[in-house]
């Protein structure tokens, strides 16, 4: 983010964006006297403010729906109350000339428009012709116009009177690139100049029409801020990020112009352009699949292939594979559809099809010899999903929240594959179960997550669902009531993002007859897609303890809770050799963790279980734009459970957050 500084026109107060990459931006008010901060405000991006008197205004941007991303003005007293300005909407890059209205860049027009606001509205400005126009300024006595503006292939700095806009003075007409006008208190004009290579501040002399230099910084020097004693700030580039230089105007000869590149002339060739109305069809029909294999026991070795597509703006996106194992007449499928024609609304729409290899379940088995004790049969499961749902979300830049309400089906079939001891007569006294009910959830989230950041910093997210099954073919239902809250801290420690003291707590309810135990264990995280159809990772887990093995447990009530201290390690941000990959952070995490199950009746237990351990979280992309995060770490139990006895350390794998 670039500072953009501006000074008051009394030139007491400096006004700056401030952005290290530990914490959000920030627009920082300072006295000039003293160097004192007297105020600051959390802004989002593309910031640009301006003074009016005591006031600043700033053009920055926002969420106005989970799919668009809108610029507005907002109103600030330092120390006084934020306000949008009302008839902002999609206004940029705010300035004035002397007392007159408020003026601002309408990004509406492609940038070619310029209005003013009052209390009547806004209306339009008159300006020279222009393809688009970048930042603007107004002279102090109100009388000049100046501007950044694109034309005829280049970005030119422009004069003009305000009621004269057909009378324009080209202050430059070259190939660099020339922005950021500003105007000095004796009606002299300075902006930014790449003639020379390197950035450097310019200034036009008005009343006779010369070009000198002002800034002689070896890294460049950009974004003009003149005060009223004849000072100067702007900004430059330092090793460790962008800087705030104040320094005395110089007077140095200015480079002369850049002359434009002589290119031959290609032959005309005339091309025929057609418009249509958009289709996605042609971007979102198969280009190309992926091959799959994975063997199921003795319910089959299932090959096949799958593909994904998405449309060109990124309404729909669906995923689909089919597997077969020819030896036993099987077929594993999926299809998911998501679609988001709407700003706030979407849909979704999933079917799944996947079998598995299962030892004997009670309670299933008719035995032909009731002199026969012991029986081991080896299944076939094969379970079907069909889920429809539809989303509303609302998103603002550091905040969203979401509601679905959805109707799923599953149904599960039973064959038996072998029987492993027993007699060849055994039959199932059940082989098919089916269930279908509504599901409804929120999620709600407030989080600051700045450019450093190794996790989500000074807030909360929540999330509650609820989801009932009644029995198709059979008295049994069953339902769930599951909630889960996290909060986030970030400490001011040492090192190149904050410290974060994260904590999380989840509890689960299951009902009725048809109830299943929760799985309690397992660490954690969100499934890595290495190449598409292949998923590496266990995926995301509702009550994971990572000092203990994941493992399916008779508890229809279930809670955890989680501590961690999540501490920055290394800022690395290289390439890896000469591999199409690139290391960014390495951070460290110490964690506590607690939880426990128990049946309905039973005393609540939820800190049974305990454990302590730590992470090594990688972050890393490949090919250097595809993000992803590794975790390595060992959890302790505390107490003997879960399959495993206390004090054994177990090693683990995962991808993506804890939480």
């Amino acid at each position: 983010m670039e500072p953009r500084p501006r000074v008051s026109p009394d030139g007491r107060l400096l006004a700056y964006v401030h952005a290290d990459g530990r914490a959000d931006f920030q627009l920082v008010v300072r006295e000039v006297a003293s160097g004192h901060t007297i105020a600051t405000h959390r802004v989002n991006a593309d910031v640009a403010p301006w003074w009016r008197g005591d006031t600043l205004y700033v053009g920055q941007l926002e969420f106005t729906s989970p799919v668009e991303i809108r610029t507005a003005l907002y109103r600030w007293r330092p120390g006084g109350t934020w306000e949008r300005v009302p008839g902002s909407d999609r206004l940029a890059r705010p300035f004035d000339a002397g007392s007159g209205p408020l003026m601002a860049v309408d990004v509406a027009s492609r940038s070619r428009a310029v209005v003013e606001l009052d209390g009547e509205g806004r209306r339009a400005v008159q300006l020279p012709e222009g393809e688009a126009w970048g930042f603007l300024a107004g002279s102090p006595s109100g009388e000049w116009l100046a501007g950044a503006r694109h034309a005829r292939g280049q970005w030119d700095v422009v004069a003009w009177k305000r009621d004269s806009p057909g009378e324009v003075m080209a202050v430059t007409d070259d190939a660099a690139l020339d922005d950021d006008p500003a105007w000095t208190t004796g009606g002299d004009l300075l902006f930014t100049s790449e003639r020379s290579g390197l950035p450097q501040i310019l200034a036009y002399k008005m009343n006779t029409g010369s070009l000198v230099r002002v800034t002689d910084e070896p890294t460049g020097a950009r974004q003009p801020a003149p005060a009223p004693d004849g000072s100067l700030y702007y900004a430059t580039i330092l090793w460790d990020g962008w800087a705030l230089v104040h320094a005395g105007a110089l007077e140095l000869p200015a480079a002369g112009p850049r002359s434009r590149p002589v290119l031959a002339r290609d032959t005309i060739t005339t091309t025929e352009i057609r418009s249509t109305g958009y289709r996605p069809w042609p971007s979102l029909v198969p280009h190309f699949w992926i091959p799959l294999w994975h063997d199921v026991g003795t319910a089959g070795r299932f090959a096949g292939a799958a593909t994904f597509g998405v449309d060109a703006v990124g309404r729909t996106f669906y995923f689909a594979q089919l597997a077969v194992a020819p030896a036993k007449r099987r077929v594993e499928t999926s299809l998911h559809v998501a679609h988001q024609r709407w700003k706030t609304f979407g849909v979704d729409l999933s079917y799944a099809a996947s079998w598995d290899s299962l030892l004997s379940r009670r309670g299933l088995l008719l035995r032909a010899d009731s002199t026969v004790d012991t029986v081991r049969v080896t299944y076939g499961d094969v379970k079907q999903t069909a889920a429809v749902g539809g989303t509303i979300r609302w998103r603002r830049w550091r905040a969203l929240l979401s509601a679905r309400l959805g109707a799923e089906l599953e149904a599960e079939r039973l064959v038996i594959d072998r029987i492993d001891q027993g007699p060849s007569g055994l039959r199932l006294s059940r082989d098919h179960f089916n269930f279908a009910g509504p599901v409804v959830s929120v999620v709600a989230q407030h989080v600051s997550f700045p450019a450093l950041a190794i996790s989500p910093e000074n807030g909360a997210a929540v999330g509650a669902l609820y989801r009932y099954r009644w029995e198709l073919d059979g008295p049994g239902w069953w339902s769930e009531v599951r909630g889960s809250a996290s909060g986030y801290l970030a400490l001011p420690l040492p090192g190149f993002a904050h410290w974060v003291l994260a904590v999380r707590g989840s509890a689960g309810v299951r009902s009725g007859p048809s109830a299943d135990g929760y799985d309690l264990g397992g660490a954690s995280g969100d499934p890595f897609e290495v190449v598409p159809g292949y998923v590496a990772g266990a995926g995301r887990r509702i009550f994971p303890l990572r000092g203990y093995p994941a493992v399916g447990t008779p508890f229809t009530r279930a809670a955890t809770t989680a501590v961690e201290l999540r501490v920055p390690l290394a800022l690395v941000a290289k390439a890896i050799w000469k591999l199409p990959m690139g290391l960014d952070r390495v951070s460290l995490t110490a964690y506590g963790e607690a939880g426990g199950g128990w049946r309905a009746g039973e005393a609540a237990d939820p800190f049974a279980l305990r454990d302590l351990g730590g992470e090594v979280v990688v972050d890393a992309a490949i090919p250097q734009d595809l993000a992803f995060r590794v975790r390595v770490g060992a959890g302790v139990p505390l107490v003997s459970g879960l399959g495993i006895s206390s004090g054994k350390a177990r090693w683990y794998l995962a991808f993506g957050t804890a939480f």
